[in-house]
């Protein structure tokens, strides 16, 4: 595993460089988000999802998430999406909002979980920004390897060295809140994982409160 340096301005274009070329070749990269490092390749690559599976001891039943640079490409990848949907990414994104949309008829992932939707968020951290419009659409998960703690450090990631090509280093990462997790597959959002992103806040976007 390379752990490049991204604090530096000077060294950081290198180190994005090198990571987008690892998730375009299927390997593992962790990189820095808002609220925690996590573990990214190729959304597009089932062998390379299912590293991310044997990494974190998860199996297909659990979705993984997709993190894209911005509102507009839901367009894309989730073109069957609600209006709603659509508002609250245009309001919230980037930042800790997660959308549970239906993928794109013509969108071919094995990202777990029921295969008709798609986890969808734009991360509000600049590395994590910059990687993901250099190399598409990144799946996700938590930095960490079954029953063992979170990753915040370089230092962290001794025992995921093996399995990870490069660890994009911004530091120590202090965790903040996760992201509110929103059901948008129905006429009405309903929130299933509260968050960053209060009731009230979405109540803003759409009108009524969700459940």
């Amino acid at each position: 595993m390379r752990v490049l340096n991204c604090v530096d301005p000077m060294e950081r274009g290198r180190a994005l460089t090198a990571a987008a070329s690892s998730i375009t070749a299927g390997e593992l990269v962790i990189f820095p988000t808002e609220a925690a490092y996590v573990v990214g390749t190729d959304a597009f690559s089932p062998p390379a999802t299912d590293g991310i599976r044997k990494l974190r001891g998860i199996g297909l039943e659990t979705p993984l998430q997709v993190l894209v640079k911005s509102a507009a490409m839901m367009d894309g990848v989730a073109s069957m999406a609600s209006d709603q949907a659509k508002e609250l990414a245009v309001a919230f994104w980037p930042g800790a909002l997660t959308l549970i949309v239906p993928k794109s008829p013509s969108i071919h992932w094995q990202i777990g979980g029921d295969e008709r939707y798609v986890q969808l968020r734009v991360p509000l951290h600049p590395v994590a920004l910059e990687l993901i419009s250099e190399c598409g659409p990144v799946v996700t998960s938590v930095a960490k390897k079954s029953g063992g703690q979170a990753v915040t450090r370089a230092q962290d990631a001794v025992d995921l060295e093996q399995e990870v090509a490069v660890f994009l280093d911004y530091e120590e990462l202090v965790p903040a809140p996760r992201s509110t997790i929103l059901d948008c597959t129905s006429d009405r959002v309903r929130i299933l994982r509260p968050g960053s992103v209060t009731a009230d806040q979405l109540a803003d976007v759409l009108g009524y409160e969700p459940v």
